[in-house]
């Protein structure tokens, strides 16, 4: 006799008296615990620091203080490895300080790094969304400005904010494998 198993990997059951599909919005992490540091303007303190990104505060920035140029990079220590699903660069109050391209990589241990997201021609600005196709666990996250852009913009992060999936929400396979293993 042959035997074949089958499996369902996931499944959503709706109410059809509510048609909606619901709509799960992901978390900002609470940036208090987190470590920043950059290739360029590694400052901790004084005009344009590091913590600036994450201060709360939409008129004050990190800005590299140098033209735009592949190899930029821009590093935050989350404290401890977390879902992450969503990324979003800001920078209204300079608006053509976003980078122009970037790759975004993420890290268990600081040393080995996966890419999860690029784009070499960003036009998202002056906030750039960064959408992971799936949610993925890290610790550390770099960002890299990856464009030679040839005009004098400086890459500028007014805030930073980086978000995990809603508790309520669906994790795919990959996603749940990626949290538990």
């Amino acid at each position: 006799s042959n035997v074949n198993w089958w499996s369902i990997g996931e499944i959503n059951i709706y109410n059809p008296s509510q048609p909606e599909v619901p709509v799960f919005d992901p978390v900002a992490f609470d940036r208090s615990g987190w470590s920043l540091s950059s290739t360029v303007n590694n400052n901790q303190t004084g005009n344009r620091n590091l913590n600036l990104a994450i201060d709360g505060d939409t008129s004050t920035r990190w800005a590299t203080q140098t033209p735009q140029v592949a190899g930029q990079a821009f590093r935050i220590d989350l404290g401890s490895a977390e879902m992450i699903s969503r990324i979003i660069l800001e920078t209204e109050d300079n608006p053509n300080d976003y980078p122009r391209g970037y790759a975004v990589r993420g890290s268990r241990d600081g040393i080995n790094y996966t890419e999860l997201s690029a784009d070499s021609n960003n036009a998202n600005n002056p906030i750039t969304t960064i959408s992971l196709d799936y949610p993925v666990n890290y610790r550390y996250l770099e960002i890299e400005q990856t464009n030679n852009p040839g005009v004098g913009n400086w890459w500028s992060i007014h805030e930073i904010n980086i978000y995990t999936p809603s508790p309520l929400e669906p994790l795919s396979i990959r996603a749940w494998r990626e949290k538990h293993f």
